[in-house]
């Protein structure tokens, strides 16, 4: 079953975007600068494709999806390449978006995520800016807007992140990759938004992807790293990762 939607698609996600309990796919066409959604049926099957455009040359490049105002429908943030910024796309339940909203990051935002990390039960964005070597954090506000970026430097080419609780404390950390470091680099939060501390791990060469996940049984989360120039696996099983 194959569905022609662009040439570039670069970044995938599946849910549940107009509330009928069937998942839908929202993809991110780079060349286009825009986001392709395709609402499901349930049946594997899906509709004409919709675009939602974040402006000419701003090359999208990665989504994340949850809801940023409470009203119980699903919103996207768009991080874009060439923008230095990130678009938000409130959603209106129907598998529509209102006009987006952008905010300043730093250069190349490359990923992006989207969590509470201060336990206020409001949205907040962690992107990596791979140009200028930080993630940012954009602290949510109510009705779906954010804070300006605060900034942390990270190392050289942050990429993907991941946010868990990986030292047992209850409070969400934040895990990064730096492909041009060799590293993971880790903040470990206080629970209101603050990370007082960090610590950097290192990986093989040019890692570009991550995945946490209990391998051992031992109820802590590990780290699983696939590196690109080095051909193999990074393995972090966590003793408690502080």
């Amino acid at each position: 079953m194959n569905y022609t939607v662009a040439i570039d698609i670069i970044f995938a996600l599946a849910a549940d975007f107009n509330n009928d309990t069937k998942l839908d796919l929202a993809l991110v066409s780079q060349l286009n600068n825009s986001i392709i959604m395709l609402l499901g049926d349930g049946k594997s099957n899906f509709n004409n494709p919709t675009t939602f455009s974040v402006g000419n040359g701003k090359s999208p490049i990665c989504i994340a999806t949850q809801d940023f105002n409470n009203d119980k429908k699903l919103d996207l943030v768009v991080a874009n390449y060439y923008g230095k910024n990130i678009s938000v796309f409130l959603g209106n339940g129907d598998g529509s978006f209102r006009n987006q909203t952008t905010y300043q990051t730093g250069a190349n935002p490359r990923f992006v995520i989207a969590v509470d990390l201060n336990n206020d039960y409001i949205i907040d964005l962690v992107v990596s800016n791979e140009g200028q070597n930080t993630i940012g954090i954009l602290y949510g506000i109510s009705g779906g807007t954010f804070q300006p970026m605060v900034k942390y430097t990270v190392g050289r080419q942050p990429n993907v992140i991941v946010a868990n609780d990986f030292n047992q404390d209850k409070k969400l950390d934040i895990a990064v990759i730096n492909k041009g470091s060799n590293n993971i680099y880790m903040l470990f939060g206080d629970g209101n938004g603050g990370f007082p501390s960090n610590k950097t791990y290192t990986t093989g060469s040019s890692p570009i992807d991550m995945i946490v996940a209990d391998l051992n049984n031992d109820g802590k989360r590990d780290i699983i790293v696939a590196n690109s120039a080095s051909a193999d696996l990074t393995i972090l099983l966590n003793q408690c990762l502080n």
